[in-house]
């Protein structure tokens, strides 16, 4: 008997091009290639449309409108929550008695509704909403963007209750699940990510490397902090890779010789940076879920330093480097720089990630919990 499952995404998958919706894609293909039926549910809004490619992994792709602006608007629910109601996506739903999966907060507008009572419903918590606005509002400069995200998170907070209504809420990392298992029935899945095997070059590289969207203000605030305190006390080659970097942001590394901008790289050019790379460099100013990137640095890089807000999934301390402060940052930088990485390293990377981000052992995982 065929296993469908609704999948309710709260952005078009496609291009997988940031977070949460690298998470859902790969998800949705790792299910599809298990042999799970997807029905999917799509929010269309911004410069992302249809995409036809999804049909390749889902027997059905339903698209509906965000309510943006003005009319998303709510004084008693988020307004990533209110702008994603759709009649119509409720009606769908209906159709058959399939599990659903919300992918984030964000979708779950319907999810204490009395017609959806007694069907399996699961929340997938790709971080601590409430946590994470917390942190874009102390991370954004504009006072309007800071009073807003300000005010998401208090909605936030307050909306999580609706995920009493869930079967279960499923984490992307250990602290999270720790959180959320407080209060709701929670179950770790890992990421799912772009890489099904580790793709590290062998050798020594050629500088350091920091790499993001450089026009969010959470990434914004960190490239900032690792140029003042480590990088501009370095003189080991440094390379920023991202996109939109801001002319404030410019001006900065231009003033060092050994910090290179690569402004909007491609895909296959960030790819060969990450790959040349000695050293990863993350680091964040707030804990906010696991970083995709980092699994993409940890797949396809040699050496990762980060802080313990990056490293939140104890076990991929045994594959980076833990740093606390910049000192610590600058001396293992110099610990690192000139060692080679060998085949026994990579093998070792290998199975450590395979262990817990394999795609395949995941989607597994997650067809027990809905399905058994």
């Amino acid at each position: 008997m065929d296993k469908k499952l609704h999948i309710v995404s709260f952005d078009v998958p496609l291009p997988a091009n940031y977070g949460g919706v690298i998470d859902v894609f790969y998800k949705l293909k790792a299910l599809h290639a298990a042999g799970i039926k997807i029905i999917l549910h799509c929010f269309v809004y911004g410069k992302r449309a249809v995409n036809a490619e999804l049909e390749k992994y889902c027997e059905e792709v339903n698209y509906y409108g965000r309510l943006t602006g003005m009319q998303g608007l709510s004084l008693l629910r988020p307004y990533i929550v209110n702008s994603r109601k759709s009649e119509q996506l409720l009606k769908t739903l209906l159709i058959n008695d399939a599990p659903i999966l919300f992918e984030g907060l964000h979708t779950c507008y319907f999810l204490n509704h009395p017609s959806l009572a007694g069907r399996k419903k699961y929340v997938r918590a790709h971080n601590i909403e409430h946590e994470y606005y917390t942190a874009l509002a102390k991370a954004e400069t504009s006072r309007y963007k800071k009073m807003y995200f300000s005010a998401e998170a208090k909605l936030l907070r307050q909306y999580e209750e609706v995920l009493k209504s869930a079967t279960a809420v499923l984490p992307i990392s250990e602290r999270d699940t720790a959180y959320f298992a407080q209060k709701f029935s929670a179950k770790m899945v890992p990421a799912f990510h772009e890489n099904s095997e580790v793709n590290i070059k062998i050798g020594c590289g050629e500088y350091c490397l920091y790499q993001g969207n450089l026009a969010v203000a959470e990434n914004r605030q960190a490239v900032e902090y690792l140029i003042e305190n480590v990088f501009s006390k370095l003189e080991i080659p440094i390379k920023i890779g991202g996109a939109n970097p801001s002319l404030e942001l410019k001006n900065s590394i231009s003033d060092y010789k050994n910090i290179e901008l690569i402004e909007n790289p491609t895909d296959e050019q960030m790819q060969d940076v990450m790959r040349n790379a000695q050293v990863h460099v993350l680091y964040s100013a707030e804990q906010s879920g696991l970083k995709l990137k980092l699994l993409n640095s940890l797949f396809q890089g040699r050496f990762v330093v980060a802080n313990s807000n990056i490293l939140v999934n104890e076990k991929l301390l045994h594959c980076a480097n833990c740093a606390s402060t910049p000192r610590d940052y600058i001396q293992l930088i110099h610990e690192i720089w000139g060692q080679k990485f060998s085949e026994e390293m990579i093998a070792k990377r290998n199975q450590l990630l395979q262990t817990d981000f394999s795609n395949e052992r995941n989607a597994e995982a997650l067809i027990e919990i809905i399905f058994s």
